[in-house]
């Protein structure tokens, strides 16, 4: 039996919704959006959608920033040139 309400679905378009508004707004430099009047669906579990998505979305940026970009850089500067370093064993 498949349910007439999808609030996953609904969710899923709502948090694209945001997602294109977000990058309007910092392409344009400025809120197209107008004043939000939107009544909060936590009930529906519309916001948990949206909650769940946009986490899963900040969880793999950072992800992806420190794999592509920290890291290299951070082992360039961390090894720098290295000098060979020759410990002798004292009795």
């Amino acid at each position: 039996m498949i349910p007439t309400e999808l609030p996953w679905l609904d969710g899923l378009v709502e948090s694209q919704k945001l997602g294109r508004a977000f990058i309007s707004a910092i392409a344009s430099g400025e809120d197209n959006s107008g004043p939000s009047t939107r009544v909060p669906m936590v009930k529906e579990g519309l916001d948990i959608v949206v909650f769940l998505v946009f986490t899963a979305a900040c969880m793999l940026i950072n992800w992806g920033v420190r794999t592509l970009v920290v890291a290299p850089i951070a082992r360039v500067i961390l090894h720098g040139p290295q000098k060979a370093v020759r410990l002798g064993q004292s009795n």
